[in-house]
């Protein structure tokens, strides 16, 4: 695993080999190494960022403001105003 501060020219590096060849290097952190393989399973265009489904600029900022307000929640308060949320965004 990278000790001190991160590389991003090492981590790059480690992200092209692992693309390419389907090896994670040793030094890749394990949290990042599962999310490339999450990623990889769904496989998401490389070359490209997906802006088919972006959010607007009213929602963008209403769930920022949102974001700010979850920071003075406790943890229990925070969770139950997340699954309240979600709640109201799956209609």
């Amino acid at each position: 695993m990278v000790r001190g501060p991160r590389n991003r020219e090492k981590l790059q590096g480690y992200y092209d080999l692992y693309m390419k060849t389907g090896q994670i290097d040793p030094n890749v952190n394990p949290e990042i190494a599962a999310s490339w393989q999450k990623s990889r399973k769904v496989n998401p265009p490389t070359d490209r960022i997906r802006t088919d489904c972006r959010l607007s600029p009213e929602t963008f900022a209403a769930r920022q403001k949102l974001m700010d307000l979850s920071r003075s929640l406790s943890p229990e308060e925070a969770e139950k105003v997340y699954k309240a949320i979600s709640l109201l965004f799956e209609k």
